[in-house]
Order: structure tokens, then sequence, then C-alpha cells
């Protein structure tokens, strides 16, 4: 193989590389990998409809969403949600989870 048909088949699998690393990042992002977020737990009588994946919601916009359902010994329910720590700050201490279809708001 002349040396000038290696140098350009380097240079197409480097461009390829770079390609599928900027598409394999891009995905991360926009997952929201490299959101900052913040674990919180709630623990309910039932689980009617709970499920991990589903959003968390804020005033109709998504914060975070459901990545943990537990049975409790009790036979209570603990929800874990991560939610973006950016939008903590829009929940106080007396805030109230209510479960609509979507998930919790």
């Amino acid at each position: 193989m002349p040396e000038a048909a290696r140098a350009s088949s380097r240079i197409w699998l480097v461009v390829a590389l770079a390609a599928a690393l900027g598409l394999a990042l891009l995905s991360a992002w926009r997952q929201g990998w490299f959101t900052p977020t913040a674990r919180v737990f709630v623990v309910l009588p039932a689980a009617n409809g709970v499920q991990t994946g589903m959003p968390v919601k804020v005033k109709g916009f998504v914060i975070g969403e459901v990545d943990e359902v537990t049975l409790l010994d009790n036979l209570d329910v603990r929800v874990g949600m991560r939610l973006a720590s950016a939008r903590m700050a829009l929940l106080g201490a007396d805030a109230k989870v209510r479960f609509g279809r979507d998930g919790p708001i």
C-alpha cells in the first residue's frame, strides 16, 4: 500500500474516532450526565403508578426524575428522586409532593 494511501486512511480513522467521541459526549450531555444533581427521598403509603424514569416536575417544568422505588419493611414505599441541583432552590422546607399522571409534582 502506498504511503499516501496509509496517511489518508489514518486521517479518516482519526476523523471517525473523533466523530464517535463527539456523538457520545453529545448524547451524555443531552441525558444530563454533566448536570449536578441532588437526591431527594419521599416515603409513601403506596406506589400506585410510580416507576423508575418518571419525570419530576415543578409548575410543569421537568427538574429531575424518579431513579429508585423501594419497598420498606413496614410496607411503605420509598421513592428516590434525582433533581437538578440548580432547581433545589425552588423547593422549600415545607414542599409537598403530589403524584399526577406523569409523575411526581
